[in-house]
């Protein structure tokens, strides 16, 4: 593999890293979207912690912005 081919494939590498980051930030929103929409509902915090897999913590601070 020649340099320029290192360095192109250096900047790929970096430029993947804020996607990613993005594409994560994007999921979290969708599972508290999720974990919102399940509290509207009534469901427990037990449970909606359990479906989402967010700390407890988390949904606590979610049902509160809820109500």
């Amino acid at each position: 593999m020649s340099d320029e081919d290192i360095d192109k494939l250096k900047e790929v590498m970096r430029m993947t890293d804020p996607v990613k980051a993005i594409e994560r930030e994007a999921a979290e929103n969708k599972t508290r979207e999720i974990a919102i929409n399940l509290l509207m509902k009534g469901m427990a915090i037990d449970e909606v912690t359990e479906v989402t897999n967010l700390a407890r913590e988390q949904v606590e601070g979610l049902r509160k912005q809820v109500h």
